[in-house]
């Protein structure tokens, strides 16, 4: 995944929610990214965004 010119890798699901992150530590829920698709819902830190399908 591309955010801001930076490559987040996949680190992995756990349930819903799949976790991204630059360099996955193995601990997939301490990832800088989750994304929940089921709901669209998108967390970044304090940022948190609604994805909706085109």
């Amino acid at each position: 995944m591309k955010v801001s010119q930076q490559t987040y890798n996949y680190c992995g699901s756990l349930g819903p929610t799949s976790y991204f992150d630059l360099n996955c530590s193995g601990y997939a829920d301490q990832s800088a990214i989750s994304f929940i698709s089921k709901t669209g819902t998108w967390k970044k830190g304090a940022e948190t965004l609604s994805c909706v399908s085109l």
